[in-house]
């Protein structure tokens, strides 16, 4: 069944207010997986806590998320690990 707009609104409020896939489904009376396949075709990043990875929101926008994880692919890096390099050489320099 196709997505309605008001649904994809609805989503990505309650995604930008931190609301959990499991409570967004609910809300939405849908299945959590059909949430999570929805929020990536949306283009919403991912939410995790603990320790940086691709699923943190770490200030970039899409697009330079986008062209990180291309680089990071290129040298055989992971996006974490990518973008703990460019912050370690952003503290080192002056």
């Amino acid at each position: 069944m196709p997505w309605k707009q008001a649904e994809d609104d609805t989503l990505i409020v309650l995604w930008k207010q931190g609301t959990t896939i499991p409570e967004i489904a609910k809300r939405l009376q849908k299945h959590p997986s059909t949430i999570k396949a929805r929020r990536a075709s949306l283009g919403l990043l991912p939410r995790r806590t603990g320790g940086l990875s691709e699923k943190v929101q770490v200030g970039f926008d899409q697009d330079t998320m986008r062209i990180l994880r291309a680089k990071a692919k290129r040298e055989g890096q992971t996006l974490p690990a990518r973008i703990r390099s460019l912050v370690i050489r952003d503290t080192r320099e002056p």
